[in-house]
């Protein structure tokens, strides 16, 4: 039984059929849509389309992990900190020494 192809592998697959016609120079540039479209189908083309995943931004996504895992940081800060203000936190500590 064969697996189906996952959608980046159906892709990359059909990536590597545009290729080697976009850098043909004996292909004229009016030519090449035309190609592509009659060898490898309009269907083919619209379903690699449809299957497309929205790109991370320009960060690859670091800035929206960052705030996501700063929500806790958010919600607990407050509360530290008026702990750390408090008379208790602020009183002098002991050196120990031997």
């Amino acid at each position: 039984m064969r697996r189906p192809r996952l959608a980046g592998e159906g892709r990359q697959a059909l990536l590597d059929e545009i290729l080697p016609v976009l850098v043909d120079t004996g292909i004229k540039d009016e030519m090449v849509g035309g190609l592509l479209r009659n060898t490898i189908g309009m269907e083919r083309l619209r379903a690699a389309v449809a299957q497309a995943a929205g790109r991370l931004p320009g960060d690859n996504g670091h800035l929206a992990m960052l705030d996501n895992s700063s929500s806790s940081l958010r919600q607990f800060t407050p509360d530290v900190l008026k702990r750390s203000a408090s008379p208790v936190a602020r009183a002098p500590r002991r050196s120990w020494r031997p």
